[in-house]
């Protein structure tokens, strides 16, 4: 087996979803068609680089997301590498006014094409609630939550020093 590894996403045999090219899906863009893309990756993910006008849904809350989508003609899904997008795909078709498409090879397809990207939390159609912000990446209360982390860290040692199945050895200095 030569290239990278493709490891198989249950949940996708048999289902058959119309595809667009990366190319195809810029030009639908820029000849400003009633093309809406929808990006199924992690709020991190999304905010550090989409499609440019995609928005960010969570695939767990995409019929609700669906709401708050401007009306289009096609809609196109992606992920990073378009597995995601095409189970979102499958759970929508019928549900959704418009045609239903996934961009072929998923977001990393587009960045291959040297396609361009925009950054930042742009167009949000679900919550960002997907992912934990560490310290650090919070804008507010950051002391009180690094606070709380080294808490959970030191207590994380006192628990696992009670836990009957742990596989390792807390090991003092």
């Amino acid at each position: 087996m030569r290239g990278p590894h493709k490891p198989r996403v249950l949940g996708l045999d048999g289902v058959a979803v119309d595809t667009v090219e990366p190319t195809d899906l810029r030009n639908q863009l820029a000849a400003g068609g009633k093309v809406v893309v929808v990006d199924l990756a992690t709020s991190r993910r999304y905010a550090q680089g989409h499609i440019p006008g995609a928005w960010f849904a969570i695939r767990s809350q995409f019929p609700r997301a669906l709401e708050k989508l401007p009306t289009a003609a096609v809609l196109v899904l992606t992920s990073p590498d378009g597995s995601l997008a095409q189970l979102a795909a499958a759970d929508v078709v019928g549900h959704a006014s418009a045609q239903v498409m996934v961009l072929q090879g998923g977001t990393a397809a587009w960045i291959d094409a040297r396609l361009p990207l925009e950054t930042g939390a742009s167009h949000m159609a679900s919550e960002p609630e997907d992912v934990v912000l560490l310290a650090r990446e919070r804008g507010q209360n950051r002391e009180e939550a690094m606070r709380e982390y080294l808490a959970w860290e030191i207590d994380l040692v006192n628990r696992r020093a009670t836990d009957d199945d742990q596989r390792f050895r807390v090991v003092a200095a």
